[in-house]
């Protein structure tokens, strides 16, 4: 993804969240903020190299602090904008040496949450999250590849929630094809990032 596409999706992104936060008098009943953390594993791995030099990065997991709000349109739906901050175990290997590294990115989201009746004999609703973004990842590298354009993301997600809690589980998918990259590189590939995550929040109206 281009530099100028990334800001004028980033600018969209944030300006729904906005937009979501200070129009409460439209909105079917409360807006909420909800703050909390995402955990995910990845297990992803790429390869670059040159002539006589070659490397390869794994990312295992991520840990993410998470900032969301959410616009209720009726009963049954609401709009979610939220933005996180992704912090990844990841190790770069190269032919003479192996190391740890932590890299992040950052992703911004906005997507449809259905929620469901109320378990019987309680205050838990069930409910499902569709959401679309932008990822832009701060992965800096002394290999062929330096780093990583941003990319597009996906991600889908089921959950229960209570007044003032909310846990989700789920899966995310984003592409990151490379950026800068060292003279002489003879081959590239893109950096897949699928997460299987779980996230909890504290929610609370504006």
């Amino acid at each position: 993804m281009t530099y100028n596409k990334t800001k004028i999706l980033v600018a969209i992104l944030v300006a729904g969240v906005m937009a979501l936060a200070l129009s409460p008098a439209w909105a079917a009943g409360p807006v909420q903020m909800k703050l909390g953390a995402r955990a995910a594993y990845i297990g992803s791995q790429t390869k670059s190299g040159t002539e006589d030099y070659s490397s390869k990065l794994d990312i295992t997991a991520a840990f993410s602090p998470v900032l969301r709000v959410e616009y209720p349109i009726n009963d049954s739906w609401s709009l979610e904008a939220g933005v996180k901050y992704d912090i990844f175990r990841s190790v770069l290997k190269n032919s003479t040496s192996k190391g740890g590294s932590v890299n992040s990115a950052t992703t911004f989201d906005l997507g449809p949450i259905y929620r469901m009746d109320k378990l019987t004999g309680s205050d838990l609703t069930p409910f499902m999250k569709l959401g679309f973004g932008v990822k832009i990842p701060n992965i800096n590298l002394a290999a062929p590849v330096k780093n990583y354009a941003s990319g597009a993301v996906v991600e889908g997600a089921v959950g229960i929630a209570a007044a003032n809690w909310e846990v989700r589980l789920g899966y995310s998918w984003a592409e990151f094809r490379p950026g800068d990259t060292t003279e002489g590189a003879t081959f590239m590939e893109n950096l897949f990032l699928p997460e299987y995550f779980i996230e909890g929040v504290y929610k609370f109206n504006l």
